[in-house]
């Protein structure tokens, strides 16, 4: 006799057992990085009989929405080991099942859903099919990129560095040159804030300093957790913040969150110099992976990869 599938809520502790007891799952799934970043987290597991095949994180809003918490990636289900190492022959059969008990489950509690898969699931039929023989709203599914460097622990730092667009060497170069810039653990959130703020404006986005101040609240949450780095690059002879750099690491992969230059300083070579010392760090710190977060922009994109990053496919969902 087959074995049902069912999907009930479970707790945080659990959700961090899971966490910790599978290779899947990014940064973004450890629960104290989402509960920093989210709004109220709720975690719906999927078991099969007592097996637990899927943990997938929702981040409800006020409005009732599951919505992907500001500076997260990958904010979705992901799989346990005893589901990844099942025969392909179940294992496909059993992933249609299991998304349809998840999506219809999200359709049916929140007012609407959005929510990531990670690099590794790029096969999304299952959603393609959802409700395909009804008349009942679909998904909208949209590719998103990230810039990825690989295999850190392979390549000696020159070669890292000798990837980078001869662009963003002599950038590094120029910065080193001036010895006018110093690395710093003291800076001020509101330095931050006014760079943030800066940067969005240049880039013209919208700039609304209380959502803004409070994002970067919900990064401060995490600044003392072993999951999280902050990089300052000061101004020796001004004190000035000239760079800003926020790290998320777990599972062997450093994710670069925020990456901030001060406007005075964009022709300093100091952005790019603050990107070499993060590399070299998540290298130093024995990670697989540096992952830029994020490469869906024109400028933004072409200048993460101008640090030799390749391209990494990942899908967004979204109830229509």
């Amino acid at each position: 006799m087959s074995v049902n599938l069912e999907i009930n809520q479970i707790t945080r502790e659990s959700a961090l057992s899971f966490f910790y007891a599978n290779r899947a799952g990014t940064v973004f799934h450890h629960p104290e990085v989402a509960e920093s970043l989210g709004d109220d987290i709720e975690w719906w597991q999927v078991n099969k009989g007592s097996e637990p095949f899927q943990l997938h994180p929702v981040s409800r809003s006020p409005d009732g929405k599951a919505t992907v918490p500001n500076f997260s990636y990958h904010f979705g289900p992901y799989w346990s080991d005893a589901f990844s190492e099942r025969p392909e022959s179940s294992r496909f059969s059993d992933s249609q099942k299991i998304y349809k008990l998840v999506l219809d489950h999200l359709s049916q509690k929140y007012s609407s859903f959005q929510f990531e898969l990670s690099q590794s699931d790029t096969d999304v039929r299952s959603f393609l099919w959802w409700n395909h023989d009804n008349l009942k709203p679909k998904l909208l599914i949209t590719p998103r990129y990230s810039a990825v460097i690989r295999d850190l622990q392979e390549k000696p730092l020159g070669v890292l560095e000798q990837n980078f667009r001869e662009v963003r060497r002599q950038e590094v170069k120029k910065a080193e040159r001036s010895e006018k810039f110093s690395s710093s653990s003291s800076f001020n959130w509101r330095d931050v804030e006014f760079i943030y703020e800066e940067t969005l404006a240049r880039s013209g986005s919208e700039v609304n300093p209380p959502q803004i101040r409070e994002s970067l609240r919900k990064l401060q949450l995490l600044a003392g957790s072993t999951l999280a780095r902050s990089q300052a690059t000061i101004d020796i002879e001004t004190g000035t913040l000239a760079s800003f750099v926020f790290i998320l690491r777990a599972k062997g992969v450093t994710n670069l969150v925020l990456s901030l230059t001060h406007s005075d300083y964009r022709n300093s070579g100091v952005g790019a110099l603050a990107i070499r010392q993060a590399i070299f760090s998540a290298k130093q710190s024995g990670d697989a992976c540096f992952d830029f977060n994020g490469a869906n922009s024109p400028l933004r994109g072409d200048d993460k990869h101008s640090y030799g990053a390749d391209p990494a496919l990942y899908f967004r969902l979204e109830s229509m």
